[in-house]
């Protein structure tokens, strides 16, 4: 059987994280590539196709994906990801979680779009509420949070501009309106600005009475 799992010192199989459970999948693995995403009934492109059908992926933490128990080749692979999945698929939509700067991978064309953290969330939450991603004291100015979105933008061509998910917060994060505290008065204006600027937006809230995300 081919070897999928990148294996330690001593024999024992990498794990994302140290997590049992999410094994550190090998990418030098041809059979590994081929049951992803080569393969013609590979699982990239099996769900794409009828009568399933799904209108394309979210590629989780996908900028630690890759060969020998690290990120390897990263790019190669998610290029391959998305190529797979528009060949089963002309439309599909191939989107990736960054945590931090996405645009190699979209200037590269490896993805359609990701969640713009480093464009857009990182900025608003220190402007509005004055806390960073590892929620540490941040405060920045209008004029700072203004240059920041500007300089990572343009580094995009407008239609990737057009297709960002721009969050407020997500299922990775705190809610915004937590964050902001006693000043949740500035959540319209942390509203307004993420509609009217270029790509969508995504405000995630948790509903009470334990009835789920929305």
């Amino acid at each position: 059987m081919a070897r999928l799992v990148y294996l330690l010192r001593g024999g024992a199989g990498a794990q994302w994280l140290g997590y049992a459970s999410l094994p550190k999948l090998d990418y030098r693995s041809t059979s590994l590539v081929n049951e992803i995403y080569a393969g013609e009934d590979s699982i990239v492109r099996h769900w794409l196709k009828a009568p399933w059908s799904m209108d394309g992926w979210r590629l989780d933490v996908v900028h630690m994906l890759g060969e020998g128990g690290g990120a390897r080749n990263n790019l190669q692979h998610i290029a391959g990801i998305t190529q797979a999945a528009k060949q089963a698929q002309p439309e599909a939509f191939v989107f990736g979680e960054h945590f931090g700067d996405a645009r190699q991978w979209l200037q590269a064309d490896a993805e359609d779009a990701a969640m713009n953290y480093r464009g857009f969330t990182f900025p608003i939450w220190g402007f509005l509420a004055n806390t960073d991603i590892s929620y540490d004291p941040q405060k920045i100015d209008a004029q700072t949070c203004m240059a920041w979105m500007d300089n990572y933008r343009a580094g995009l061509s407008h239609q990737q501009q057009l297709r960002m998910f721009n969050q407020l917060d997500s299922h990775d994060t705190a809610r915004f309106k937590s964050l902001l505290g006693k000043d949740v008065a500035r959540l319209p204006l942390a509203v307004v600005w993420a509609v009217q600027l270029a790509g969508g937006t995504v405000h995630l809230l948790w509903r009470r009475g334990g009835r789920g995300w929305q």
